[in-house]
């Protein structure tokens, strides 16, 4: 059996400093390795070449630094530029017509399936063949260094590593190619650790639109143009997973347990930079855990929360885009609602393998209130 296999986003794909780039060092590769799993036995797409994809932050402050040294002098900072725009170019030139382009050697399916970027639905419904199409023929733009469509073509390396063009691999989803190892060999773990980009936009975007009815079925996520998905549509989208995973069993899969991440609070990547100091006052906003939460749980909450690069003491409110601590709370009360749902459909799902005379094969990792923990204290 495939001990373990993972359906995720950038979490789960081991996403850092801007790109993915070593997905060897992601948590499910480290369970893996507390497994004893070789290599073979857990598989994920390779992402080494030019500090990843689309663009390694950390990797960038290295090469300056390697350079010209920690502290640029004036006549120095052109040369820095002149420096990075041409490795941005070779960065570019490496994923959309270079070696990173071309298709993997070895063609899958991998046991890591995780993309970063990924929404709830796009488990089921972005396959490979839509992030062909949407990819393209890339441009060699000047100004713009950046890799163009670097999800789509994240997801294609993942989903279909080979770039087949037979209709069944360009069908293939998250849950497709987890489907064909559960059918194969079976599934003995599976981790399901979706949703956060389903509200994360919010902070990255710092702007908030709820979630429509159109939006749960939009298979193009260039066409959504939620932040906020209604804990209602959570609640859908995240019961058709739940029944295409119950389904798999009908269909001659075996999945004998899965794991299910819920969503972490919004505060916790660091996109976003808390200024104007703790919030003094809860107002009519109640706190997303409940009325036995501490009486002073608004203290949690800075009053802006703008871009990671404006400093508290640079902030103008009229002038930097924000989310107000108010706004801050209730998209976190959203994301308490997430977890609940979560927690409850678990719950139903192993009452109905109960009654059935079979034993509980659903597990809830609650990721959501660990962080929040380490928020707290």
């Amino acid at each position: 059996m495939h001990r373990l296999v993972c359906l995720g986003d950038s979490l789960t794909q081991g996403f850092k400093s801007g790109a993915i780039f070593e997905p060897d060092l992601s948590f499910p590769a480290i369970i893996a390795w507390e497994l004893g799993l070789s290599g073979a036995e857990f598989r994920y797409a390779d992402f080494s070449g030019e500090g990843g994809l689309p663009v390694n932050i950390e990797y960038l402050l290295r090469r300056v630094d390697q350079q010209f040294g920690q502290q640029l002098s004036p006549w120095e900072t052109p040369l820095a530029g002149i420096h990075l725009h041409r490795w941005m170019d070779r960065t570019e030139d490496y994923w959309e017509r270079g070696v990173g382009s071309l298709p993997l050697l070895r063609p899958g399916p991998h046991q890591n399936l995780a993309v970063w970027g990924f929404e709830l639905q796009d488990a089921y419904q972005l396959n490979a063949g839509l992030c062909q199409e949407i990819i393209g023929t890339a441009r060699d733009g000047w100004l713009n260094q950046l890799p163009e469509q670097a999800m789509y073509r994240t997801a294609r390396r993942v989903l279909n590593p080979a770039h087949s063009r037979r209709p069944v691999d360009l069908e293939a989803t998250q849950l497709y190619r987890a489907a064909e190892l559960a059918r194969g060999d079976g599934i003995e773990n599976l981790i399901v650790f979706l949703g956060g980009n389903n509200v994360l936009s919010s902070v990255t975007g710092l702007r908030l639109e709820e979630s429509t009815d159109a939006d749960l079925d939009r298979t193009d996520p260039r066409t959504r143009t939620a932040t906020v998905y209604r804990p209602e549509h959570f609640e859908e989208l995240l019961k058709r997973l739940m029944e295409k995973l119950e389904a798999l069993a009908d269909d001659g899969g075996r999945v004998d347990r899965v794991f299910w991440g819920t969503v972490p609070p919004v505060t916790i990547p660091p996109v976003t930079n808390g200024v104007g100091g703790r919030m003094e006052s809860a107002g009519s906003l109640e706190s997303p855990y409940g009325p036995d939460d501490d009486p002073r749980w608004f203290r949690r909450y800075f009053k802006a929360y703008t871009r990671p690069w404006v400093s508290a003491s640079e902030f103008r409110e009229s002038e930097d885009a924000h989310l107000t601590g108010e706004q801050i709370i209730r998209i976190d009360q959203v994301i308490a609602r997430y977890r609940e749902i979560l927690k409850r459909s678990v719950q139903e799902h192993n009452e109905a393998r109960r009654r059935a005379g079979r034993s509980e094969d659903w597990l809830v990792v609650d990721t959501h209130w660990a962080l929040e923990l380490s928020l707290i204290h």
